[in-house]
């Protein structure tokens, strides 16, 4: 629909209401109210439906619980609407002009539903423009939307498209015939899949338009989300649910946009919701998810700030997640545009969409929570925390896009599902050698399944640079810059991007390595080992990207029991692997792993990237460090580099023999940077990992200079020399051991009872001796063999947990019975008790 055109009947609209409200309603002396009730379902414009006919200016109208009202044409000025639980209105268009249908009342109540027809409109006019023929408009002076009830347009924008047609709507995706498709666009981008994702439309200020449909394959697209418009000269409250959600997409078809809310009121209050999210495609692979819609609360800005507290609502623009496990690409949706007149309504508890207010150029709250969705700023907006930023729940994250900086006054926390992701500036104009800052007073948390994402900048190359007092990432945690490097070439008429870029449709990306087929001017080696500042190269058209930059400064510990990635990508010719560059105090134990991989290609492959991790006091990082090239056969890039280092004194590593058990203390397993000449002691648990019959026992200690020269050794637990070469090593030597349980049974005992632990492959001598008037009988016990068994004294071999068990019996015969159930040597089993002679 043509905006100005729109707007126009807007506000032709919004001065009927104001002079019909004070002529209609306000004049002295008017006749009564009349009240009406809807009290059959069907049409508002019969008489039949209401008990006191259709209703008329000035009139009371209730629609009753379980009653459902369709109405067609714009109604009288009423001077209240109630719209009771369970009961339903619904706006149904005409064709173009029925977005001209309007709700007028002095005061509506909703604690049932209010909600419009489906947008029905197969293509353009012949202006070529797409013209809704349906939307919820209420133009009044006050509004309720009480707890429970709605007033939405769920899934009833633009309709999606049917056996490979291109979904309605100016966002609608293209079918396919592959079965996926991409996601409709709207207030943001729709995901990428099988098709492009759909494009952004409309105005961040006004939004008039609903949300637009999905393509489809043989089968259906989904629908947009529709059109909200509240037009009030008082107060708004909302403590129940405005919407325009898109309809969630399958493997075979992208998830709908967002749709448009429109507000205008004098005040907004409540504990409510308002969302325009595009739908979401979870399955586990598919199409596109839908971009977020248009959400705009105009209110007045000084009546706002006056109330006496601040609203608890939550506001979302929210993206359509693409197929799980695919957070970060492409295929899911942009969020929308949420639009507000000042920072009054900047909510503490946040559910996604790309802000937008007027002048503000920076956001400083205490503590920020944000669940379920994506807030996301313009570019070069200036965001900060004074205390804690805490992203949650799956998709739950913030974007920051070409600012300076992100600053964090507390803890930077990412859990169940949380996700930052940082589009650096570049650096070309910047006096630093990174792009954005994100800045960490605290601890950078990165809980299991939730994620950190860093791009470069894809023209000069600049990256974030990420600061922190603490990193903790937890198992399944990551912090990635997987193809977030340079771009590669799009097709085989282009080369790769980057210093190492690859040669059109011959070569991968280089950077730490090489890349396959490299040759002069293409796919070559560049950057520093020791302080890798660039991100990796992308492949030959058509190439994958080259990994991102990972670059952290940590001034206490880094403890890595998670993901650091930055690989290349794949494509026919693979991108080069990134670059990660950490400077810590120390890193602490941990188990995870630090990636910078070449591409793969399905032709070449690209170079490993860079790795340096720089130590002040210690690298107990035990987990894996690889710069894989990628690629198969004679295909494949080069290696690439790891530089791992202390920053001063000399260097003392440590390790277990023939593995680690237990922590020593103070220098654990791992490398130190000890001051040289000075004096060591290291100590260390003399026993690990302890079962009922299993253990490791620590059996004494060694040193070796570089040259593996024995320097000094014990045979205690605590180990003490001086530093008085570079580097020495510390073995710490370890065996296991197993515990013997020997006994005699009743008429006998073991000469000297061997049970206690054992170390591991020596020999135990065990004897057992009969009672006066008894003999030896047989062992009994694991793996003892026939012969063992009917010997008196035996030889075992430690090398497992053992039982043994020695029975004896009468020397004469003697008549027993069986008595019990159970072991034929246990006495107690027989009458009179013993066990028999042979």
């Amino acid at each position: 629909m043509n905006l100005s055109v729109q707007h126009a009947r807007f506000q032709e609209h919004l001065i009927a209401i104001t002079s019909g409200i004070l002529l209609a309603l306000l004049i002295p002396n008017r006749a009564a109210a009349a009240v009406t009730t809807a009290t059959n379902s069907g049409s508002w414009h019969s008489s039949s439906v209401w008990n006191n006919g259709v209703p008329a200016n000035g009139d009371e109208a209730h629609i009753m619980s379980g009653r459902a009202i369709s109405l067609t044409n714009s109604t009288a000025f009423l001077s209240s609407l109630t719209v009771s639980n369970n009961a339903t209105l619904t706006f149904y268009g005409t064709g173009g002009a029925g977005t001209g249908i309007v709700l007028f009342a002095t005061s509506v109540w909703v604690s049932g539903v209010v909600t419009h027809g489906t947008n029905m409109a197969d293509n353009t006019n012949a202006a070529g423009l797409w013209v809704p023929d349906n939307c919820v408009w209420i133009i009044g002076s006050n509004m309720t939307v009480a707890a429970g009830g709605a007033v939405h347009g769920d899934m009833r924008g633009y309709r999606g498209g049917t056996n490979y047609t291109r979904g309605k709507g100016p966002g609608g995706t293209l079918g396919t015939v592959n079965w996926v498709t991409g996601g409709a666009g709207y207030g943001g981008r729709g995901g990428n899949a099988g098709s492009a994702g759909g494009v952004e439309y409309g105005s961040m200020t006004d939004p008039c338009d609903p949300g637009s449909g999905s393509g489809a394959d043989h089968g259906g697209g989904f629908a947009g989300g529709g059109l909200v418009r509240l037009q009030l000269i008082g107060p708004l409250t909302v403590n129940g649910r405005i919407s325009a959600n898109g309809q969630n997409g399958s493997n075979r078809g992208g998830g709908g946009s967002g749709g448009g809310i429109y507000i205008e009121c004098l005040t907004i209050e409540g504990s409510g919701l308002i969302c325009a999210n595009g739908g979401s495609n979870d399955c586990s692979y598919g199409s596109g998810g839908g971009g977020g819609g248009r959400i705009a609360v105009h209110y007045n800005t000084s009546a706002q700030s006056n109330l006496p507290a601040k609203p608890m609502l939550i506001v979302a623009a929210n993206q359509g997640s693409g197929p799980s496990g695919a957070f970060g690409t492409g295929s899911w949706g942009a969020p929308g545009t949420v639009w507000l007149p000042d920072a009054n309504l900047l909510w503490t508890n946040w559910q996604g969409g790309r802000l937008v207010i007027p002048g503000l150029t920076n956001w400083v709250p205490d503590n920020l929570v944000v669940s379920n969705g994506i807030l996301s700023f313009p570019d070069g907006f200036l965001f900060a925390t004074t205390n804690d930023l805490v992203l949650m729940n799956y998709g739950g994250g913030v974007e920051i896009t070409n600012s300076p900086s992100l600053s964090v006054g507390r803890n930077l926390v990412l859990t169940n599902g949380g996700r930052l992701r940082v589009w650096s500036m570049g650096t070309n104009a910047l006096p630093t050698d990174y792009g954005t800052v994100v800045s960490v007073s605290g601890c950078v948390y990165v809980a299991t399944n939730s994620g950190i994402y860093l791009a470069a900048h894809g023209v000069d190359g600049g990256a974030p640079l990420v600061r922190a007092s603490e990193l903790n990432i937890r198992p399944d945690g990551i912090v990635s810059a997987d193809g977030l490097g340079w771009p590669g070439g799009t097709n085989t008429a282009q080369n790769g991007f980057g210093p190492g870029g690859g040669e059109k449709n011959y070569s991968g990306g280089g950077y730490g390595g090489h890349g396959a087929g490299a040759r002069s001017g293409f796919g070559q080696t560049y950057g520093s080992a020791d302080e890798p500042l660039l991100p990796g190269s992308g492949g030959g058209g058509p190439g994958g990207p080259g990994g991102g930059l990972i670059r952290m400064e940590i001034s206490n510990s880094a403890t890595i029991d998670g993901m650091i990635s930055a690989n290349g990508g794949t494509m026919t010719y693979g991108g080069s692997g990134g670059g990660i560059n950490i400077r810590t105090r120390s890193f602490g134990t941990a188990f995870g792993k630090i990636l910078a991989e070449g591409g793969t290609g399905s032709s070449k492959g690209g170079g490993g990237g860079r790795i340096a991790l720089r130590y002040e006091t210690s690298d107990l990082f035990a987990g894996t460090i690889s710069v894989t090239n990628g690629g198969t056969g004679s295909n494949t890039g080069g290696v690439g580099t790891i530089y791992r280092a202390g920053s001063g004194g000399y260097t003392l590593v440590v390790r277990g023999e023939p593995a680690r058990h237990e922590a020593a203390s103070p220098y654990d397993y791992g490398t130190h940077c000890i001051g040289a000449g000075l004096t060591v002691t290291d100590t260390i648990p003399v026993v690990a990992e302890q079962t009922a019959t299993t253990r490791f026992y620590c059996v004494g200690w060694h040193i070796t200079n570089a040259a593996g020269m024995l320097k000094a050794s014990g045979t205690s637990t605590q180990a003490v020399f001086t530093m008085d070469e570079n580097p020495l090593t510390l073995v710490w030597k370890w065996t296991n051991q197993f515990y013997l349980n020997a006994a005699a049974a009743t008429n006998g005992t073991l000469s000297a009872n061997p049970s206690g632990w054992h170390t591991n492959g020596v020999t135990v001598q065990c004897t057992a001796m009969a009672d006066s008037g008894y003999e030896f009988l047989r062992w009994n016990g694991n793996d003892i063999t026939p012969a063992q068994a009917l010997e008196s004294s035996i030889s075992v071999v430690m090398d497992r947990p053992r039982n043994l068990t020695a029975y004896f019996c009468d020397t004469g015969a003697t008549s027993r019975a069986w008595t019990g159930i159970g072991n034929w040597f246990s006495p107690t089993n027989w009458n009179p008790p013993g066990i028999p002679s042979p």
